[in-house]
């Protein structure tokens, strides 16, 4: 008797061997585990194991197969996903100089364009941190650029503070806004709506139609004046540019003043409100019978509307220049 059991153990152990046999890598351990279950049962039994041990053996059994298939399975997980990240990363890994600099060249050249596009240019950027604690961050940020030739600074506080839930909550803080003084002067209101509303998204919002406009006003001031160096004198006020047409050879001749000021209906809304004004003697003025100079800042921005603000100034100059 034990010599048929003996041979029938060699046969068990045999199909062990060939089971374990059919899988590879990671497949060889659940196959094993299967094979040695059915094999222990058996054993077992031939040995006269009480049956309620064998079956708290089984079930120990079975509880370690699930544990070691769950640790299989997430290291094949983990397998996976490096294998993953090492791919993406030898994909986006630049395999030479030459791909290096093209790179930064790519990058160079998207700089540039959001430059043209926005008018928007960083000259200097500096962060520094106040203060870290477990789930809060303070730091200060100092900026400096450029938008379309005008120079700005931005100085402001970020409080960070980490939820339970991992989401994030920013606090802008401190928040101060430095330009030119005759730009504080012509965009007072707005920029204090800005500063008071902590609001960074606010500042170039106004800033870019803003300094495009006055980049604008400057070119054609800047040109007449050039241009017509007899005929035209530009004044700089704190909210406004005059240009002033006059003729050097008649003193008591009229005097033509164009007055360029902006309008801030809203933070993103800078629009150019361009105005004519006569002066005269009270004799010149009363031999206008034909009203043409009382009329003209009227027609004058008609002249605006119709042809553009640079044909409007030139028609200007000439009716001054005109004079006998």
């Amino acid at each position: 008797m034990a010599g048929s059991e003996t041979e029938e153990m060699s046969a068990e152990m045999e199909a062990v061997s060939r089971n374990i046999a059919e899988f590879s890598g990671n497949e060889v351990d659940h196959g094993l585990e299967t094979s040695m279950k059915a094999l222990s049962s058996s054993i077992s039994k031939k040995m006269g194991i009480p049956l309620k041990l064998a079956e708290e053996l089984n079930q120990l059994e079975i509880d370690v197969a699930k544990l070691s298939e769950n640790v299989t399975g997430k290291k094949s997980h983990l397998k996976r996903v490096k294998h993953w990240l090492r791919e993406d990363s030898d994909k986006d890994e630049p395999s030479s100089t030459e791909e290096i600099n093209k790179n930064i060249n790519n990058l160079e050249d998207m700089i540039l364009k959001m430059q043209k596009i926005t008018g928007v240019c960083f000259m200097d950027f500096q962060e520094e941190t106040l203060k870290t604690e477990e789930r809060f961050t303070q730091k200060h940020f100092d900026i400096k650029g450029e938008c379309n030739g005008l120079e700005f600074g931005l100085e402001f506080d970020t409080e960070e503070i980490v939820m339970e839930d991992e989401r994030s909550e920013l606090e802008i803080k401190e928040f101060v806004a430095n330009v030119p003084q005759d730009v504080c002067f012509e965009l007072e209101k707005p920029l204090e709506r800005i500063v008071n509303e902590q609001t960074i998204g606010g500042f170039f919002r106004l800033i870019m139609p803003y300094s495009k406009w006055e980049s604008h006003r400057q070119k054609i001031l800047n040109h007449f004046a050039e241009k017509y160096p007899d005929f035209v004198t530009i004044y700089t006020m704190e909210t406004n540019r005059i240009l002033v047409i006059s003729h050097p050879n008649f003193k008591h001749g009229p005097v033509l003043m164009i007055s360029w000021e902006f309008c801030t209906q809203s933070l993103d809304r800078v629009t150019p409100r361009i105005r004519l004004g006569v002066e005269g003697t009270k004799q010149l003025l009363d031999l206008d019978k034909a009203k043409a100079l009382e009329n003209a800042p009227e027609n004058f921005e008609l002249l605006v509307e119709e042809f553009g603000i640079e044909r409007a100034v030139e028609a200007m100059i000439n009716l001054i220049q005109m004079q006998s």
